[in-house]
C-alpha cells in the first residue's frame, strides 16, 4: 500500500495536480481578502457597485470569449510532446493575436453599450461607465494569459502557479490600495484596469 502511495506521490502528473491546487487554494485566499477588504473599506454600498460594473464588464466579455485559450493549450500540449518548437511558438503568437484583437472588440462594444445598460439596469451611468474602462483588462492581461497557456501546455506548473499567485498578490495589493486612496469603488476598478485583473 505504501509503495503505491509513494509511487503515486511520485508521477508527474500528481505532481502537477497538487501544485495547482495548492496555488488554486492561495488565489482563493487573496480573493476572500480582497472581498472582505473591500466591505470593510468600501461598505454595502460601495462594494455593490464596485461587484456590478464587474458583472456588466463579464457580460460583454462572455459574449465575445470563444474558448480561444483553451484550445491553444492543447495544441501547445500536443505540438510539444513531439518537441515541435515551431508548432508551438505558432499557437502562441495566434493566442496573442486572438486576444488583442477580440481585446480592442470588447473595448469598442463596452464604450457604446455598458454607459447605457448601466443607466437602464441601475440608473447609474456610471456604473456602466466604470464597466468600460474595466475591459480594458483582456488588453492588460495579455502578457498574463500568453505565458500561462505556455506553462500549462508545456506543463510547467509550478511556473503557472506561481504566476497565478504573483498576479493574485497584486490584484490584492493595488485593488485595497485604490479603494483606501479614494474611500469609493473608483479607485479599486481604475487599479483593476491598470493592475489587471482575473475574470472569475
Amino acid at each position: 500500500m505504501l509503495v503505491k502511495l509513494w509511487g503515486a506521490l511520485r508521477s508527474k502528473f500528481v505532481r502537477d495536480a497538487a501544485t495547482l491546487q495548492a496555488a488554486s487554494l492561495i488565489s482563493q485566499v487573496f480573493q476572500v481578502f480582497t472581498t472582505a477588504a473591500l466591505a470593510l473599506i468600501l461598505g454595502a454600498k460601495g462594494q455593490g457597485l464596485y461587484v456590478s460594473a464587474i458583472a456588466l464588464q463579464a457580460l460583454v466579455f462572455f459574449l465575445v470569449n470563444v474558448g480561444v485559450l483553451q484550445a491553444t493549450v492543447s495544441q501547445v500540449a500536443a505540438a510539444a510532446s513531439r518537441d515541435n518548437e515551431y508548432k508551438s511558438s505558432g499557437w502562441i503568437a495566434f493566442l496573442a493575436k486572438t486576444v488583442a484583437v477580440f481585446g480592442v472588440i470588447i473595448f469598442v462594444i463596452g464604450w457604446f453599450v455598458l454607459p447605457w445598460i448601466g443607466e437602464f439596469v441601475y440608473k447609474d451611468r456610471s456604473v456602466g461607465l466604470w464597466a468600460w474602462w474595466l475591459c480594458a483588462m483582456p488588453l492588460i492581461e495579455l502578457p498574463k494569459v500568453v505565458a500561462s497557456a505556455a506553462f500549462q501546455g508545456t506543463r510547467r506548473m509550478v511556473a503557472l502557479g506561481q504566476l497565478d499567485n504573483a498576479y493574485d498578490f497584486c490584484r490584492f495589493f493595488l485593488v485595497v490600495c485604490g479603494a483606501l486612496v479614494t474611500g469609493d469603488a473608483v479607485g479599486a476598478i481604475v487599479e483593476v484596469r491598470e493592475g489587471g485583473a482575473t475574470q472569475r
